[in-house]
């Protein structure tokens, strides 16, 4: 069990990725000290973390926790049905879930992804879909267009998915 000052620390360093991630541990963080500026200021860029304490300043921790689980599981259904043989894809818990799940029922797919420069995040998105047995090729960085040229759909994540398909901090699509 880590200390409120270690939550910190993990969050504002890194220790901790991936949107979902971050929120749940910024909930822990909140239920061990309610110092919300401080927990606020480890991610500013992180909206997932602002707008969880914000729920759970309104609906309890608990509330908030669930509504993140089932927001992923949701996804990842949705996903599903966009899910083809050959993707390119970047690292996200998202994404990832959401491919480990469409391979657990059967789905046979190979994905393209890159390396992610600096953090090397493409590279966690290669373990872990090798780990779960799906065919995975990594690029450089620098081959993105390559890996996206030999792909029949895109997976990306993103922190929002507005009406007409505006994202927030997404990236591009190639649909």
């Amino acid at each position: 069990m880590r200390t409120f000052t270690e939550l910190c620390h993990a969050i504002k360093s890194l220790e901790i990725q991936g949107a979902q991630h971050v929120a749940l541990a910024g909930l822990h963080a909140y239920k061990l000290k309610p110092d919300v500026k401080t927990i606020l200021s480890l991610r500013p860029t992180e909206p997932l973390l602002q707008r969880a304490i914000k729920y759970a300043k309104k609906y309890g921790v608990l509330k908030a926790e669930q509504h993140i689980t089932s927001a992923e599981q949701a996804i990842e259904r949705l996903a599903f049905r966009k899910v083809k043989k050959k993707m390119f894809a970047v690292h996200s818990n998202t994404v990832m879930a959401a491919l480990t799940y469409a391979h657990g029922r059967g789905k046979k797919i190979e994905v393209y992804c890159t390396e992610t420069r600096p953090v090397y995040q493409g590279r966690t998105l290669a373990m872990h879909l090798a780990k779960h047995k799906i065919k995975v090729t990594q690029y450089v960085d620098l081959a993105i267009w390559i890996a996206i040229k030999q792909s029949q759909v895109v997976f990306l994540g993103a922190d929002a998915i507005l009406k007409r398909g505006k994202k927030i901090k997404g990236v591009v699509n190639k649909d």
